[in-house]
């Protein structure tokens, strides 16, 4: 199972030609690397490394391949946006360097998080499965000097360091005993709490965050440009789906959540359930309305994103959308039904979902009681293989794997049931992004891979390589709304075993949304970044 995952990379480095290459694709990190290349950035080159430990470290290297002398001893190294955090081997401490080798920060920390031009720098340690604990200090790195005053037991930085910050300490309430005290900040180390009349709670999707009133205690929602979206009137904000819909909550006799649009506030489902579900493929649902507040005892009312009541009368429970259908248990089966409440699926007397992935058109249906077999459906409730008769193999997006129990065989489709036209053995698919128009196949006995369009045509070509890869810590291909802004890039190994990178140059996206006939729409997504050693910064862009 395989899922597209996106970090928006742009490598502007000189292009060359490679031998037997028919324009598809183009050199862009030259073959010098002893090394996988994962990440580049201002001329400069990060590479994961073997060591003779079996640990596999970070190290960074010039366009040419030589390793990159910093003004000082380094265990491992992580590029980080324009900037260089390096671990130094006299005492495990991490601190940060700019480009041209000299220290960027002047003390050395237990971690580094670098965002922009700022650096947090941590004292304490790691604990399992990967939280630490401990306080930082501010620093602005163009100017080396200490952004805000005292260390922080938690401290955030939203737009990548050039809207706000926001931290807290704990220090004495009015009755002597400990509280969180918040704090906002401008990216220039001022003070702004009181000016804003708001601290941030956390970050939301799409630049929004999530704020608390200082003088009410209630949360609402702002923009990326601090403007308020959600009025502070809330007792909680909850989840926000793709399609800008998220769950508020008020505590009044009782506690009632509903939903509001995070653009406006203004209203989506009521504010009068006691639990709100905001379920994969935009789908909310609403349990225990009124003064009947048993949830778990009472059908659910289906909404869409825009207010929409979904007709499902009588349905205890949802698990969201998938391919155009809403599954719904309904008297003990499974069903999966449309928009208009029309059954498409089912019912499945003791059904269920036994594997589903938001943003995929493909589940497998089990029955409570039988250990093996299920019904592999597709888009729009199209039954791929009913009960029993394949198991499911790798699923990507828009495309499944099955193998038939009599025969043994591999094939492969689009969730529609149209057979999609691998090119070669089936077996020695990798990967495949259809909504980019490429797929990539493995051949472990002959030790290479290549890359085709969805049609079968070559992009690089088999025997060329012997190994590729998608390049950088998330592969980049499109932008929202399916069209393309960077080509495709992988990381490559040639017959000399030496790694580079190269780009697909074919247009492939129009050829790719006409094989799938429907491309989804792609919402974007901020996560927090990736730990690494002692080392956490860069800002990734998902796209499920």
């Amino acid at each position: 199972m395989k899922k597209v995952a996106a970090i928006a990379l742009a490598v502007l480095l000189a292009a060359g030609s490679l031998p037997g290459a028919q324009a598809a694709y183009r050199e862009e990190l030259p073959f010098v690397f002893d090394s996988r290349p994962t990440y580049a950035a201002g001329g400069l080159v990060e590479c994961i490394t073997r060591e003779d430990n079996g640990l596999d470290t970070p190290h960074v290297y010039t366009r040419d391949g030589e390793h990159y002398v910093l003004s000082e001893p380094t265990a491992q190294e992580v590029l980080v946006g324009g900037y260089i955090c390096a671990q130094l081997p006299q005492d495990g401490k991490w601190t940060v360097f700019r480009p041209d080798g000299g220290r960027a920060l002047a003390g050395a920390y237990d971690r580094v998080d670098v965002y922009g031009d700022m650096a947090f720098g941590w004292i304490g340690s790691w604990h399992p499965p990967g939280f630490f604990l401990g306080k930082a200090e501010v620093f602005d790195l163009k100017a080396g000097e200490k952004l805000l005053p005292g260390a922080y037991d938690l401290i955030s930085a939203y737009q990548d360091g050039k809207l706000l910050s926001t931290a807290y300490y704990t220090g004495p309430a009015p009755d002597g005993t400990l509280q969180d005290v918040r704090q906002m900040w401008d990216a220039d180390g001022n003070d702004v709490t009181a000016a804003l009349g708001y601290t941030v709670d956390g970050a939301l999707v799409d630049g929004y965050l999530r704020v608390r009133s200082v003088d009410t205690g209630k949360f609402g929602v702002v923009d990326a440009q601090g403007n308020v979206c959600v009025p502070m009137q809330y007792d909680a904000i909850g989840d926000a789906n793709g399609q800008g819909a998220i769950a508020v909550r008020r505590d009044g006799e009782w506690q009632s959540w509903g939903a509001v649009r995070i653009a406006d506030g203004s209203q989506v489902v009521p504010v009068a359930y006691t639990r709100l579900d905001m379920l994969p493929g935009d789908i909310i649902a609403g349990k225990g309305e009124g003064w009947v507040r048993d949830a778990d005892g009472n059908p659910v009312t289906l909404f869409d994103s825009y207010g929409r009541q979904i007709p499902a009368d009588g349905c205890d429970a949802c698990s969201g959308r998938y391919g155009g259908v809403i599954y719904v248990q309904k008297g003990g089966a499974l069903q999966g039904i449309d928009t208009g409440g029309n059954v498409l699926v089912g019912p499945v007397k003791g059904g269920f979902l036994s594997f589903c992935v938001e943003g995929y058109d493909v589940v497998l249906i089990g029955r409570y009681g039988e250990s093996d077999g299920g019904m592999i459906v597709g888009k729009d409730g199209t039954v791929l293989a009913p009960f029993d008769t394949a198991a499911l193999g790798s699923v990507w997006e828009h495309v499944v794997e099955l193998q038939d129990y009599q025969t043994a065989e591999y094939r492969m489709v689009y969730s529609d049931g149209t057979p999609f036209p691998a090119s070669a053995d089936v077996r020695q698919v990798d990967d495949i992004h259809a909504a980019d128009g490429w797929v990539l196949y493995r051949d472990y006995e002959q030790k290479t891979a290549w890359i085709t369009g969805l049609d079968g045509t070559p992009l690089i070509p088999k025997g060329v390589f012997t190994d590729l890869g998608e390049f950088g810590d998330y592969y980049f291909p499109r932008a929202v709304g399916g069209d393309r802004t960077v080509a495709p890039a992988f990381v490559a190994r040639n017959q000399d075993g030496k790694y580079g990178t190269v780009v697909v140059e074919a247009d492939v996206s129009a050829q790719a949304r006409a094989a799938m006939r429907t491309v989804l729409p792609l919402a974007m997504h901020y996560s927090l970044p990736r730990p690494l050693g002692g080392c956490v910064g860069r800002m990734l862009a998902q796209y499920p």
